[in-house]
């Protein structure tokens, strides 16, 4: 049996960002949305602390977390074929093709 650490796959994170969408249109301010939401910019957040200006990426001191969140919005509804990948290969994925590393 294998195991893995992926808590959230690209399914996962796609109906995080929708509530979080939600969230941020005033829209629904119900305690669940709000959740989902915390659940995804926590989520990105925490992908991006660990990995940034490892080599993953790098991505500029201001960036900021709004951005990274729109930007893994935008690949997920772009690429619905990577929707079964890990949550965490999406946002490297994601970031590392927005803010590369120099070599």
């Amino acid at each position: 049996m294998e195991s893995s650490a992926d808590y959230f796959s690209g399914n996962d994170l796609l109906k995080f960002l929708d509530a979080d969408a939600t969230a941020h249109s005033n829209k629904d301010h119900s305690m669940q949305v709000a959740h989902w939401s915390g659940v995804a910019r926590g989520y990105i957040a925490g992908v991006s602390d660990a990995y940034n200006g490892w080599g993953w990426f790098c991505a500029p001191p201001n960036a900021e977390l709004d951005q990274a969140v729109a930007l893994v919005a935008r690949y997920l509804k772009e690429h619905p074929d990577k929707w079964h990948l890990p949550g965490k290969q999406i946002v490297l994925d994601t970031l590392s093709s927005h803010f590369p590393c120099k070599r």
